[in-house]
């Protein structure tokens, strides 16, 4: 056997040891921080969706001339669950961001829901018909619900701010105008 040989053949086995036992498990520690930021983004994805599942429910049911405001317990829950998630790979700078977020949804919620009780104590315009006499208290209601609408929206851009900031990217939302129905009102 010849020297080269040999030489070939430390150098192979040394090349192998060290894959074996410096690359392999780097590379392995770099596959797994790649994985656990998918499932982070899918997480965090899976919050974006629930949160906006629930906005969408709300401003659905806010047509003010259809009674009662909508139920989002169940878009409640897949927030909760979503939420549980997100903490479990430690985002937890989102956490604050969803919890505000969620707290004036349910204050849009509960405005809408009096704005509406106001709306069916209104009565039909005298002289005009398909109209309503709007009271002082519809107005104020309606006013409540209005500054309600801007505060779910200025917590929506911080939770999507907060989003952004977690993510390193700059996360796409969609604005949305305040609902206005008084097309039936004088």
């Amino acid at each position: 056997m010849s020297i080269f040989t040999a030489l070939g053949a430390c150098v192979a086995s040394g090349t192998a040891l060290w894959i074996a036992y410096k690359v392999y498990p780097y590379q392995k520690r770099l596959d797994r921080e790649l994985q656990l930021g998918e499932e982070k983004r899918r997480a965090l994805a899976d919050l974006i969706r629930a949160i906006e599942e629930c906005r969408a429910t709300l401003l659905n049911g806010s047509v003010v001339s259809v009674p009662g405001a909508p139920e989002i317990a169940t878009e409640r829950v897949g927030i909760q669950k979503s939420l549980a998630l997100v903490r479990a790979y430690g985002c937890s700078e989102i956490v604050d961001q969803t919890l505000d977020y969620e707290k004036r949804l349910l204050a849009y919620r509960r405005k809408l829901e009096k704005l509406k009780a106001k709306r069916a104590t209104c009565t039909p315009h005298p002289k005009i018909s398909g109209r309503i006499v709007l009271s002082d208290e519809y107005k104020v209601a309606q006013s409540e619900l209005n500054t309600a609408f801007r505060e779910m929206s200025d917590a929506r851009n911080r939770f999507f701010d907060g989003l952004s900031q977690t993510l390193g990217v700059e996360v796409s939302k969609a604005e949305i105008a305040e609902p206005n129905d008084n097309e039936d009102a004088t």
